[in-house]
């Protein structure tokens, strides 16, 4: 069994943006690797079809790997999938035999440096498997208490917990332009919310969370210097649909937002259930995860909150193409470096979706997102193009249906 003593001194700085499992794969790249198996030829190989994004061809070549770089790559990939409990079957023999697991401490820098690349991951994916227990205790051993605060209340409760019985909840929009938002209860207490799937947890205003009765557990500062107060709602209802024990931000929307709205709702919230945006009949649909859809193209999340779709560029097969629900005045975004490698588009599929030519800009792509996490997803399409759809994601399948 591997452990992160079996690591290689050449650890990369950790990425901002939570992209730190970026900085492992690279030191595997450059020639590190840890005690265990290692299939001839399969780990570097499995490295390199990561990195141009092929997840399939990957996946199969990391299979059955024991070594450092081959667990937490598997990891990686079952997170990308949205598989939480493969990704923690794969990361805690690295973790397990330090704290919070036992008591033992790193006793060398590098050790560390491993330990917490592995207990990063690992917080993301007790996150995502609802274990909030567990990922306080992570979310201390990283240092992070305000987190550890909120998951361990949670931890008390059934996070997440649906009213019983229902089986699919239909809710019209308010409006589908500038972007499309909703009216859904916090606490009793309706709002108006922005559907936006680049962010995680629902972002809560905090003159809104104040009247909903919702109490902060202090502030944390997270990706690019973006503060939030870590707070839980007592119930989120949609329609029918009531969730109770729901994870919060509490914050303030992005400056000159067009619509005047009281937060916003993100891919943790939404990839609890089968959801649909349906721009044509300005309605949104949830329902019980676990039957893909019929036409469904792959689809993976990065790190926490970005939804990506496979289509091509140009006549190229296999690019990851960010969904941005709440970007409007934009059709498509690259990253500079997306915009110089590629050169013009000429062309961008994605299901029925097929743009000729489109205006490119590359101020509105999210900061960190191309290469951030390893591979190159360097393309948004944003809610000008999607508001002539229907788009539906089915968590467990990690399948879009566009129509």
């Amino acid at each position: 069994m591997a452990t992160p003593s079996s690591a290689p001194a050449r650890l990369l700085p950790r990425p901002r943006g939570g992209a730190s499992f970026a900085a492992v794969l690279l030191l595997a790249a450059c020639g590190g690797s840890g005690r265990g198996t290692r299939e001839p030829g399969g780990e570097d190989a499995a490295l390199e079809a990561y990195r141009k994004g092929d997840f399939d061809r990957a996946e199969a070549l990391a299979r059955g790997g024991t070594s450092l770089e081959s667990r937490i790559l598997q990891a990686r990939l079952h997170l990308l999938r949205n598989r939480p409990r493969e990704a923690i079957e794969a990361l805690y023999p690295l973790a397990a035999p330090y704290q919070p697991f036992t008591a033992k401490v790193p006793s060398k820098y590098d050790e560390l440096q491993v330990l917490t690349e592995v207990l990063s991951e690992l917080s993301q994916a007790y996150v995502r498997s609802d274990d909030f227990s567990t990922a306080g205790r992570v979310s201390k051993a990283l240092g992070d208490n305000i987190l550890a605060t909120k998951y361990e209340a949670l931890a008390k409760l059934v996070a997440y917990l649906p009213s019983e019985g229902w089986t699919e909840v239909t809710v019209p929009l308010d409006a589908v332009d500038p972007v499309p938002h909703f009216t859904m209860d916090v606490n009793g207490r309706p709002g108006v919310f922005l559907i936006d799937t680049s962010i995680d947890q629902i972002v809560i205003e905090r003159e809104f969370a104040k009247r909903a009765g919702l109490k902060a557990f202090g502030v944390a500062t997270r990706q690019y210097n973006v503060s939030y107060d870590e707070s839980t709602a007592g119930e989120i209802s949609i329609g029918r649909l009531s969730v109770k024990n729901v994870p919060v931000h509490l914050g303030r929307l992005q400056a000159g937002a067009l619509v005047r709205a009281d937060g916003a709702v993100g891919l943790a919230f939404l990839m609890h259930f089968d959801f649909t945006l349906d721009y044509r009949r300005a309605r949104l649909t949830f329902r019980r995860p676990g039957t893909p859809p019929g036409q469904g193209l792959p689809a993976v999340v990065a790190g926490d909150r970005y939804l990506l779709v496979q289509g091509s560029v140009n006549g190229k097969p296999g690019s990851w193409i960010q969904l941005n629900t709440a970007l409007p005045e934009v059709l498509l975004a690259a990253s500079p470096g997306m915009a110089q490698r590629v050169g013009p588009v000429r062309e961008l599929v994605l299901g029925p979706i097929r743009l000729l030519q489109p205006p490119v800009d590359t101020e509105s792509f999210p900061i960190g997102l191309d290469g951030g996490f390893g591979f190159p997803a360097g393309f948004t399409l944003a809610h000008p193009v999607l508001r002539e759809h229907s788009i539906r994601l089915e968590p467990r399948s990690m399948r879009v249906q566009i129509d």
